[in-house]
């Protein structure tokens, strides 16, 4: 490849950094002297669901979040497509669409099952993707 084509990226992730804290966090134990919490404890701590699908982006246009929000609803209607009770979405981020997300998490009364904790800061992500069950994959 031409020398001239190579860039470096400014949206770059450390995808090891994020695979070794989700892995320490979900193998955690309560461990007297030692500091630790057990996964279930961090997830009450953080206020999350015990099963969650996680999304993490900005909230805007381009990500096309409202369409995340419409599959979602459309996975909630259907109860023989889960085989249990449904999980709720956890929707990490910030951004100009918020408003607009409420407004449609209201109509389709979706408030008590998508769960919007705001932007989090880089060193907290691992918590929710390590407790996350799945995470919706995202094409920009």
């Amino acid at each position: 490849m031409p020398v001239d084509r190579i860039f470096t990226g400014y949206d770059v992730v450390d995808n090891n950094y994020f695979c070794e804290r989700a892995s320490q966090i979900r193998n955690s134990r309560l461990r007297p002297g030692y500091g630790g919490q057990a996964a279930s404890e961090i997830r009450n701590l953080y206020g999350l669901p015990e099963n969650y699908f996680l999304a993490s982006a900005r909230f805007i246009e381009k990500k096309n979040l409202p369409r995340l929000i419409r599959a979602y609803a459309e996975y909630r209607e259907k109860p023989e497509l889960t085989g249990s009770a449904p999980w709720d979405l956890v929707l990490l981020g910030d951004g100009p669409l918020r408003e607009t997300l409420n407004s449609q998490l209201s109509t389709l009364n979706l408030h008590a099952n998508v769960h919007l904790p705001g932007f989090k800061r880089y060193d907290e992500l691992p918590v929710y993707y390590a407790l996350a069950r799945r995470r919706p994959r995202q094409h920009n």
